[in-house]
């Protein structure tokens, strides 16, 4: 894999570990985590993106 690649995979995985740690402490508060959950989705969708395999091969 490209670095390019590997630098998507490290700050979708960054974003997913903060706006889980965010939303879990929203919840221990008594709100509910607007924010962070559209943040958490997003994350996941650039995950899947980022991690799917390619069918050409890499440059």
């Amino acid at each position: 894999m490209s670095g390019r690649r590997w630098a998507g995979i490290l700050v979708m995985t960054l974003v997913l570990v903060t706006s889980t740690v965010f939303a879990v402490s929203e919840l221990l508060a008594g709100s509910f985590p607007r924010h962070a959950v559209g943040a958490i989705v997003a994350s996941v969708v650039g995950l899947v993106l980022f991690c799917r395999p390619r069918d050409g091969p890499e440059r």
